[in-house]
């Protein structure tokens, strides 16, 4: 059962992925280390990718795009994309550990967030991408 979860999921967040994100990866490339760059501040980081992640669980969608303001895609698209997936996770328990990673991609910077969520059925990691001025730069869940 938690295999075909993950696939549904996967396969809902590879949608959501076709539609958001824009200018780098969000999941970290090759080249990803652990840990933060050295512009960026871990508590406000922890608080962005944790504002992100509480619209994500509220499915509130109009606050989530305007918290990634993902081009090519709006917060309905959102909502039809992400809505079926949160449908088999089940109910929203708690939120695990937080991470980051950095990575540079076109001679930018820029740190990835990710965040554990977990759910009645299953247990997945949230990522958010952002670089040094603060855009953000890539979404998946």
């Amino acid at each position: 059962m938690r295999g075909k979860l993950k696939l549904v999921v996967a396969l809902a967040a590879a949608a959501v992925v076709a539609l958001c994100v824009v200018g780098c990866s969000s999941g970290g490339g090759e080249q990803a280390t652990t840990g933060l760059p050295s512009w960026a501040n871990e508590a406000e980081l922890t608080e962005r990718g944790l504002e992100v992640a509480d619209a994500l669980v509220a499915r509130d969608y109009d606050k989530l795009y305007e918290l990634v303001k993902m081009e090519g895609t709006s917060a309905e698209d959102l909502a039809k994309t992400i809505d079926p997936a949160l449908d088999k996770c089940g109910e929203f328990k708690s939120y695990g550990d937080v991470s980051f990673l950095q990575d540079e991609r076109d001679g930018r910077e820029f740190v990835t967030v990710v965040q554990i969520i977990e759910f009645e059925n299953v247990s997945d990691p949230m990522r958010v991408s952002y670089y040094e001025d603060g855009t953000c730069c890539g979404f998946y869940i």
